[in-house]
């Protein structure tokens, strides 16, 4: 019996990996399900900052657990996703993000002028959440009303990774139909070989994720400014040169033990987080945090906010999930300073589970799978 077809339009994929979150769920998801279902995956020929990456363009790619297309600039359209939609034919089909023009807007066009309105499953991936609507608040804003007025979204189903999703989702499209499937991710080749070499009264901390505002990498330098034994190693791409710039110099000015260290790629990444004690992440806000599941699965303990999917870290012994508050978090720093490399091997033992357990919960993994079931 064939399985059935999902077409997944995603800006960016493999081996594009600057933007994060989007391809890791995409990935994550694709390599859980291929035994269940055919993939298709349509995305562009660039990386974040319009990067051009090493691909063929404008073919179809065999891989293992499914067939890609990366689209040059003149391919991208609603003209070219028709021609695919028809040829295809799938079950359904699942467009990641909701602003953008080539890979939400115009597939989701495409699909409604062949009637697979009702088809159509779609992943805001935490665009609708308070801390990523205030990054160019007006333009977002004016498509959210524009697109209720118009009842652009009407007849799709809505994938929400979250509760907290969910109310966003209905906060603006009340009258949506929402289903409820949490994050599936990757595991790494090795897992649970980590022992711990951390010295007492040393923290050695890791940033790895996008470098803008809503990351709050410059909340994290502040913190560790009056410390001379806490180190923080920086990775990323610079998303906001402003900001970075910002960062920079609180870092120059106040001789904070602190340093860019660039982009790390995806394949790089077992063998650099666990030279850390913790992964130190005060975000603004996260519809679920990629970067916080890598690195527990790494055996890398974390120190986060409590603006994301992840909590009770403490409870498990896999880290702390803390309000943004400086002394709050000051506080937490000093208890992972003292910190004995007995009580740190405690912590990486119980990253690891977290980590583990979470990238094999059946339950999701069947959640997810009602997403795409043919009714």
């Amino acid at each position: 019996m064939d399985k059935p077809k999902v077409l997944v339009f995603i800006d960016w994929f493999y081996p594009a990996y600057k933007a994060g979150g989007p391809i890791r769920s995409v990935s994550g998801m694709v390599k859980q399900l291929s035994n269940d279902f055919e993939f298709y995956l349509v995305t562009s020929n660039q990386d974040l900052g319009e990067e051009i990456i090493d691909v063929a363009p404008n073919k179809w790619i065999k891989k293992k657990e499914f067939s890609v297309i990366y689209l040059d600039n003149a391919k991208r359209g609603k003209k070219t996703y028709l021609k695919i939609i028809s040829k295809i034919n799938p079950s359904k089909i699942y467009i990641n993000s909701l602003f953008s023009r080539s890979f939400s807007i115009e597939p989701i066009l495409a699909a409604r002028s062949l009637n697979f309105n009702q088809k159509i499953v779609l992943a805001p991936r935490g665009m609708l959440g308070a801390g990523a609507l205030k990054v160019k608040k007006l333009k977002k804003f004016s498509f959210l009303i524009l697109t209720n007025w118009i009842q652009f979204f009407k007849g799709i189903t809505w994938h929400s990774t979250s509760a907290s999703e969910s109310e966003e989702i209905r906060k603006w499209f009340p009258k949506s139909t929402i289903k409820l499937a949490k994050n599936l991710v990757e595991l790494p080749d090795i897992i649970g070989d980590r022992v711990s070499n951390k010295n007492k009264n040393e923290l050695k901390l890791i940033f790895f994720s996008r470098i803008s505002s809503k990351k709050n990498l410059l909340f994290a330098i502040d913190l560790i400014s009056n410390y001379s034994n806490i180190s923080l190693d920086i990775f990323g791409p610079i998303e906001d040169q402003d900001y970075w710039n910002e960062c920079n110099k609180v870092i120059l000015e106040k001789d904070v033990k602190a340093e860019y260290k660039g982009v790390a790629k995806p394949n790089e990444l077992d063998e650099i987080l666990i030279k850390y004690d913790f992964f130190l992440f005060p975000t603004l806000h996260e519809n679920f945090g990629h970067v916080i599941s890598e690195s527990l699965l790494r055996g890398t303990p974390v120190i986060c906010s409590d603006q994301t999917y992840w909590r009770n870290l403490e409870k498990q012994k896999a880290g702390f999930d803390l309000p943004l508050d400086k002394e709050v978090f000051k506080k937490t720093l000093n208890f992972c300073y003292e910190m004995t490399p007995e009580i740190h091997q405690e912590f990486i033992e119980g990253s690891t589970n977290l980590g583990k357990n979470y990238a094999l919960d059946k339950t999701e993994i069947n959640n997810t799978k009602k997403l795409f079931s043919i009714e």
